[in-house]
């Protein structure tokens, strides 16, 4: 049997070999990847420890906060947390650390508002650099594009101008 997966680190290296195990058993990978932790799991090659238990619940969490919205003023969907980054010392610390912290996006500082407007925004320019490479690398390197390749517009301003945030919603 394979081995255990314990503790995952922030690589997924420990996962990867989970995954692995699935590709070896000559499993599909075009299924949801949900069939894939199923099979890892019923494989006994998934156990977290309290401390990874803790991390699920901490991403859910940023998750929950992340995509909480509510309604302003001009009808607009938009988000009702922000987070920053800011110097954090929390109970029991010695030292002073970086962290990211939450605040309601109509109640933060002007400083922390632009902190965070910037946070997202270098998030979509990550978003948008990695989904570049990975089509050049895909339309260069599968067969199946060779005569088809994606081609992606990187103008939005039709969606960002026209979007308020609900599908089909003006404006």
């Amino acid at each position: 049997m394979s081995q255990v997966v314990e503790s995952p680190d922030s690589s997924g290296s420990s996962i990867q070999s989970a995954i692995d195990a699935y590709i070896n058993a000559e499993m599909p990978l075009d299924v949801p990847h949900i069939e894939i932790s199923t099979w890892i799991v019923n494989q006994g090659l998934f156990d977290l420890p309290f401390e990874t238990h803790l991390k699920v619940c901490d991403k859910q969490v940023a998750e929950a906060l992340r995509s909480a919205s509510r309604v302003d003023s001009r009808g607009r969907t938009v988000r009702k947390y922000v987070c920053y980054r800011a110097p954090f010392q929390g109970d029991g610390d010695t030292k002073e650390r970086q962290a990211w912290l939450w605040s309601d996006a109509f109640q933060v500082s002007a400083s922390h508002a632009h902190t965070a407007a910037l946070a997202m925004r270098l998030g979509i320019r990550k978003d948008c650099r990695s989904l570049d490479a990975t089509v050049a690398s895909m339309n260069e390197n599968n067969p199946n594009l060779r005569d088809n390749p994606i081609r992606l517009s990187w103008d939005f301003t039709d969606e960002v101008e026209g979007d308020s945030g609900d599908p089909g919603k003006p404006r």
